[in-house]
């Protein structure tokens, strides 16, 4: 579901999956990390990390793909 809606055009998209990163299944969590970073940037990722209304699970998630994936692009 969540990678539909990260393809679809719907400008609702963003808003459905960030409600997603307050589910209680962890693999969700991870795939509404994922999709918000492809949608939209890093920025997300710092959003998240910092933010106050984030699950622990979320914050780790989120400094995973800042990790794998920002880091890669400054070597």
């Amino acid at each position: 579901a969540i990678e539909a809606l990260m393809n679809s055009e719907d400008e609702r998209a963003e808003a459905l999956i960030r409600k997603m990163l307050c589910d209680e299944d962890e693999e969700v969590v991870r795939n509404a990390v994922i999709a918000l970073y492809n949608i939209l940037d890093k920025s997300v990722l710092d959003e998240i990390i910092n933010g106050e209304n984030f699950s622990p699970f979320a914050k780790s998630v989120a400094q995973e793909v800042y990790d794998e994936y920002e880091t890669e692009d400054e070597e």
